[in-house]
């Protein structure tokens, strides 16, 4: 008897259950809650301001060999994407070539680019640059870039780069006075800058320095018989071929252009900007091995056409002559640099060291 009650209360209870659940929309949702109060917004954060960098050259804005200092500005402003704003300032227009270097040191620019002989007066070391015997990329894989971002910091700068071409970009002397060997230089007065000084007196010339552009007045004024300079380097834009007879055929250093920055500055920079200063400056080194290459093939043909003679030397006399290009500069560096420093830059220079 219990069970069957207690079998008509279950099957009561599931009549019910139908019932209503038949009654019950299965679509219907369940009641959701009320909705919390919306938070007050909160004030709107203000997006740190951009760190402004003043970029200064040796050259003019308009000389070719600053095509490489608009890319870099070019490129670091783009892809910053606003933490960083390079604003090119100018060159010599601006500052004199050779105060510049101090300029940047105290800090009235932040980045430079010039040749590194041009920092000889702060950093003798820096001549050494054009010593290297393999390309600028190459300068990390053998710790020759670590060493160099060493001793620069020690005159306050901050090293970055190479953007001078490599072996795509060497140098040349070029004369007035037709010669057949290198002892025909002797006596000659030829336009310098530091990194030339060596090997011109080697040579027995006597080296005058100034800035490059005033090698045109100088040549066609009689002042110097000639002069040294990375051919690529806009001789022909420069009106040069219209004043110089010759040049020797026989090339010699790698060809450099050096970005420094002022060393607070740098100490001021998250290690994204560091980062991305390096990176850009790492790219612009392939870019100017390429960019030069072609450039330098095109200043040959433009000086050619023009009349410009290339004169060539015998083999002993070409490779003698060369040679004498690194071996008087290195023994004017182990005069001017500690021993240690000296002996480290050779090794880590030498085609060795890859």
């Amino acid at each position: 008897m219990k069970h069957r009650i207690l079998l008509g209360l279950i099957s009561a209870m599931l009549l019910i259950g139908l019932v209503v659940g038949g009654c019950t929309s299965p679509a219907s949702p369940s009641p959701s809650p009320s909705p919390s109060p919306s938070p007050s917004p909160s004030p709107t954060e203000t997006p740190p301001e951009p760190v402004e960098l003043k970029v200064v050259s040796f050259l003019p804005p308009s000389h070719l060999c600053s095509d490489i200092v608009h890319w870099y500005v070019e490129e670091i402003n783009e892809r910053s994407e606003g933490s960083i704003v390079l604003n090119y300032i100018g060159g010599p227009e601006t500052v004199e070539t050779f105060e510049q270097m101090e300029a940047v040191r105290s800090g009235v620019f932040d980045i430079h680019f010039a040749a590194g002989n041009y920092y000889s007066g702060i950093l003798p070391a820096a001549s050494a640059s054009v010593l290297v015997e393999y390309e600028p990329w190459d300068d990390r894989t053998t710790g020759l870039y670590d060493y160099l971002v060493e001793i620069w910091d020690g005159v306050g700068l901050r090293y970055i780069g190479n953007h001078g071409g490599g072996y795509n970009t060497p140098c040349h002397l070029f004369t007035n006075i037709e010669v057949e060997t290198p002892e025909d230089l002797d006596g000659q007065q030829m336009r310098c800058v530091p990194m030339f000084i060596p090997f011109m007196e080697a040579l027995g010339i006597e080296p005058i320095t100034m800035s490059g552009p005033e090698i045109y007045t100088g040549m066609e004024r009689g002042v110097i018989d000639g002069f040294g300079w990375p051919l690529y380097a806009g001789t022909y834009e420069m009106g040069l071929a219209e004043v110089t007879d010759y040049t020797i055929d026989h090339p010699f250093f790698r060809g450099e252009m050096l970005s420094v920055m002022n060393g607070d500055k740098w100490d001021s920079l998250s290690k994204e900007q560091q980062d991305l200063l390096i990176e850009t400056s790492l790219d612009l080194e392939h870019w100017a091995y390429e960019h030069w290459g072609q450039t330098y093939m095109e200043e040959r043909e433009l000086l050619q056409d023009a009349g410009v003679e290339f004169l060539t030397f015998s083999e002993d006399d070409a490779e003698r002559f060369v040679q004498l290009s690194y071996d008087a500069t290195w023994a004017s560096l182990e005069e001017s640099i500690d021993p240690v420093t000296y002996e480290k830059l050779k090794e880590l220079s030498s085609i060795d060291a890859l």
